[in-house]
C-alpha cells in the first residue's frame, strides 16, 4: 500500500508511452491494469491519487487522450471513460473483465439499478463458467458488492438473491480469492497450492466476509420468519423455505439447552429471529442496532433506520399470520400503536396483503376494521398443529416399536413374512407330492409295456424254434423212409 501511488504513476506514465507510439493491444492492456488499481476505491479516495499522481509525472509528457485531468474531480466519469475505451477496443476477455470492474465500482457507490442493468445486459452470468479462474473471481466479488448495494438502499429480496449463492457454497473465502478453504477428503498437490495462492488477492482490496454474511442472514431472517408464520394459512410454507442455511441456524439454536446473552453476528441475529417470531419488533431491532459490522458501511444510522423501519413492517405481517386464526375482527389504529407505524402505512400494507391473498379477510374503511374471514376459524391453531404433528410421531414411533419386537420373537423376520414364508413351504409340498403321483404312474407303465413287448418277442422267438425243429424232424424221416425204399 506504500508503493501504492509510485506503481500507479508508472502504469500511467506506460500508458502516456504507449498512446504515444499508438501500439493499440499493449495501450488496451496498460488501460486493464490502470482500472484495476482504481475500482475497489471510492470517487474521493481516487481523486486524491490522480491529482498525486499528476503532480508527479514529468511537465514534458503530454496529456492523456483516454483520461484528461480535467475529469480528476469526477472520478466515477473517469471510470467510466477507461471502461469505454476497453469496451470499443479491447478483445473480449479484456472487455469482460473492464465490465465485471464497472460492476463492481457502481455497486460501491450505492449505484445499484446501474450496476444492475449493466450485469443483466451483459448476460455475464451465463458464460462465466467458462471463463478463466480470475474472471470467475471478479464475477464472484462483483456479485457480492451488488447484494451490499441493493440491501444498503433497502432491497432485501434482491440483496438476498445476490448473495445466497456465495455464502449457501460454504466456500466464501476460495470463491472470493480471499482464503485457501481445504474440503473434506480433499487433497492438494504443491503445485495445486501454489497456484492457490498466487491467486489470492492483497488484504486492503478484500470483502469483509463477517460483514457479507451478515447482510445474508439479515435478509433471512426479514424474508424467513413471515413465510414461517403464513404456514398457518398456506399450506406451501410448510414444505418449502426460502433460506435453508438460516433455517438450519434457527433450528441448531433452538435445540440449545442454555442459551446466554449474544456476543458474535450469528448470535445477535437468531435472537431477533426469535423476538421477530413473537411479534416484539423492539427487541428484534435492539438486538440489529447492537450488532457492530454495521460501523464498516457508509451512512450506517441510515442502514440501522431502514433495518428498524423493515422490521416494524415484517412484525406485523408475522403477527397476522401467527394469530389470524384467534381474532375475528382488528382495528386499524390499534396495529399502528401497537408496531409504531403510521395508519396509512398500516392501511396500505393490510390493503397490499389481502389483495396478493396472503390473508383471508376483508377492510372496512368506515370502521377502519380489518375483519377475517369465517373459514380462518376451522383453520388449526398452532397448538392443534403442534398436536397432530406430535400425535404422528407418536404413532410413527409405536410402529417403529412393534417392528422392532417382533423382529426380535420372530428370529429376524416379521409376522407377515412368517406367514408368507409357511405359505410358500406349504405350496410346495403339495406341488412335491403330485409330482411324485405323476411320477410313479408313470414308471409303472414303462414297466408293463417292457413286460409286454419282452413277453411277446420271447413267445415268437419260442415258436419260431419248434418250428425250426418240427420241420428238420420231418425232413429227417423223410430221408429215412427214401433210402429203406
Amino acid at each position: 500500500m506504500r508503493d501504492d501511488v509510485p506503481l500507479y504513476t508508472t502504469i500511467v506514465r506506460a500508458q502516456l508511452y504507449f498512446e504515444r507510439a499508438r501500439v493499440m493491444d499493449s495501450q488496451c492492456r496498460i488501460v486493464l491494469r490502470r482500472l484495476e488499481h482504481i475500482y475497489y476505491r471510492t470517487d474521493s479516495v481516487n481523486a486524491r491519487v490522480e491529482a498525486v499522481t499528476l503532480e508527479g509525472l514529468p511537465k514534458g509528457i503530454n496529456e492523456s487522450a483516454i483520461l484528461p485531468s480535467s475529469v480528476v474531480n469526477d472520478m466515477a466519469n473517469g471510470t467510466h471513460m477507461l471502461c469505454a475505451f476497453l469496451y470499443q477496443n479491447a478483445e473480449p476477455l479484456l472487455r469482460t473483465r473492464a465490465m465485471l470492474m464497472h460492476i463492481f465500482n457502481h455497486a460501491l457507490h450505492k449505484r445499484y439499478y446501474v450496476a444492475r442493468d449493466l450485469l443483466l445486459m451483459s448476460h455475464l452470468q451465463e458464460n462465466v463458467q467458462q471463463a478463466d479462474v480470475n474472471t470467475q473471481v471478479l464475477y464472484n466479488r462483483a456479485l457480492a458488492q451488488l447484494g451490499m448495494a441493493a440491501f444498503r438502499i433497502g432491497k432485501i429480496q434482491e440483496a438476498f438473491q445476490h448473495t445466497q449463492e456465495l455464502i449457501s457454497s460454504g466456500r466464501q473465502r476460495e470463491l472470493l480469492a480471499q482464503g485457501m478453504s481445504q474440503q473434506r477428503f480433499q487433497q492438494l498437490s504443491q503445485e495445486q497450492e501454489q497456484l492457490e495462492k498466487q491467486r489470492q488477492l492483497p488484504f486492503h482490496i478484500n470483502i469483509n466476509l463477517e460483514l457479507l454474511e451478515c447482510v445474508f442472514l439479515t435478509a433471512s431472517m426479514l424474508l424467513e420468519i413471515p413465510h414461517m408464520a403464513s404456514a398457518n394459512t398456506n399450506a406451501d410454507a410448510r414444505r418449502s423455505a426460502i433460506s435453508r442455511v438460516f433455517r438450519r441456524m434457527l433450528d441448531f439454536n433452538e435445540r440449545q439447552v442454555f442459551l446466554g446473552p449474544p456476543e458474535n453476528t450469528r448470535d445477535h441475529i437468531m435472537a431477533a429471529s426469535k423476538a421477530l417470531a413473537e411479534g416484539d419488533w423492539e427487541s428484534a431491532r435492539n438486538y440489529i442496532n447492537d450488532i457492530k459490522i454495521w460501523s464498516l458501511l457508509p451512512e450506517a444510522e441510515e442502514i440501522k433506520k431502514m433495518l428498524a423501519s423493515k422490521i416494524q413492517i415484517e412484525a406485523l405481517r408475522t403477527y397476522l399470520f401467527t394469530y389470524s386464526t384467534q381474532f375475528e375482527s382488528v382495528g386499524i389504529q390499534d396495529l399502528a400503536t401497537m408496531f409504531g407505524l403510521g395508519s396509512p402505512k398500516v392501511y396500505s400494507l393490510l390493503a397490499r396483503m389481502v389483495y396478493n391473498e396472503e390473508l383471508a379477510a376483508s377492510l372496512d374503511e368506515v370502521s377502519g376494521v380489518l375483519i377475517f374471514n369465517p373459514a380462518n376459524f376451522e383453520a388449526s391453531s398452532r397448538l392443534q398443529q403442534t398436536a397432530l404433528a406430535l400425535s404422528s410421531k407418536a404413532g410413527a414411533f409405536a410402529d417403529i416399536n412393534e417392528r422392532v419386537f417382533e423382529l426380535k420373537i420372530g428370529g429376524g423376520m416379521t409376522a407377515n413374512e412368517r406367514d408368507q414364508r409357511n405359505n410358500e413351504g406349504g405350496q410346495r409340498d403339495r406341488d412335491g407330492r403330485q409330482g411324485q403321483q405323476r411320477g410313479g404312474g408313470g414308471k409303472d407303465g414303462q414297466r408293463d409295456q417292457r413286460n409286454k413287448q419282452g413277453g411277446g418277442q420271447r413267445n415268437n422267438q419260442g415258436g419260431n424254434k419248434g418250428r425250426r425243429q418240427n420241420n428238420k424232424g420231418g425232413n429227417q424221416q423223410r430221408n429215412k423212409g427214401g433210402k429203406r425204399q
